[in-house]
């Protein structure tokens, strides 16, 4: 037998498993402590006072939303605030000074501001004494000339002027494009790709070709020259994979046949031999 501690009563089986008390009704009627009791009033008196705040802030918000307020900034009528009131206090509530966050982001600095503005930042290495270190007079970039520097082209030779905040190396575009390009190595992203005895390859077929031509001892090396083409009115390069110097001789090993191949093919002016998948499932043979 078991006596339950809120009641008094002796009982045999008490509330949920519990030897206890007897009941549901003596399991949560249980008594709170006294710090129990102190939390429990004071977060329903933060709750009360949640809800004073919130209806405070209603009627604070439909007050100025009723209310015309001038701009101090632009001098436009508006109504309402920008302002978002997360953090409401109802002890400094005030009229909105701004129509919105651009004006009363705006600041126009008495000639006294200004003054002790620039007496502070006296002495100091602002962004354009730091690009302007090391270069002569003529080509630091200042405010009488719009922060312009000069610089020299290294294809042309044209001396071109540019915004310190955009540097440029080259004068034009088409002196870009005649340096820019070409071939370069590991353009192709696949996951078979490296050097095989100094020679780069971009494919496993190309190894496989590298591979039967040095066995085979045909002198050839990668092709660096770009051939001109139209694919759907633009203009571009074609670049085969290797050359033969003593057959004056290009391989190109392919794998897909659509539109764009066509056209390279229709353009190119030299000799060029196509290896497709049979071709190096024969060579592949061969190394056997």
């Amino acid at each position: 037998m078991h006596i339950c501690e809120r009641c008094g009563k002796e009982f045999e089986i008490g509330f949920n498993k519990n030897d206890r008390f007897c009941s549901e009704h003596c399991f949560y009627s249980h008594p709170f402590s006294n710090d129990q009791k102190e939390k429990l009033s004071k977060a329903i008196s933060n709750s009360k006072r949640n809800i004073e705040l919130r209806k405070k802030k209603e009627e604070h918000i439909k007050f100025l939303n009723e209310t015309e307020c001038v701009c101090e900034k632009c001098g436009k009528v508006f109504k309402g605030d920008y302002r978002s009131y997360k953090s409401f206090n109802p002890l400094k509530l005030s009229l909105p000074r701004f129509c919105s966050r651009s004006c009363a982001n705006k600041r126009i600095h008495s000639n006294e501001t200004k003054k002790a503005i620039s007496e502070k930042l006296k002495g100091r290495r602002t962004g354009a004494a730091i690009l302007n270190k090391g270069k002569p007079a003529k080509n630091r970039a200042t405010i009488e000339n719009g922060g312009l520097l000069q610089a020299t082209c290294p294809v042309c030779n044209k001396i071109f002027t540019y915004h310190r905040h955009t540097p440029r190396k080259y004068c034009s575009r088409k002196c870009w494009d005649s340096v820019s390009g070409g071939y370069r190595e590991g353009s192709v992203k696949n996951y078979t790709h490296g050097t095989y005895e100094g020679y780069y390859y971009d494919s496993s077929w190309e190894l496989i070709w590298i591979k039967w031509a040095l066995k085979n001892k045909v002198h050839f090396e990668r092709n660096k020259i770009g051939f001109p083409y139209i694919y759907k009115g633009e203009e571009h390069k074609y670049y085969p994979d290797f050359y033969l110097p003593e057959k004056d001789e290009y391989v190109e090993i392919k794998g897909i046949d659509d539109d764009l191949w066509k056209a390279k093919k229709l353009a190119f002016p030299k000799k060029l031999t196509i290896l497709k998948k049979k071709d190096i499932e024969a060579l592949e043979k061969d190394l056997i």
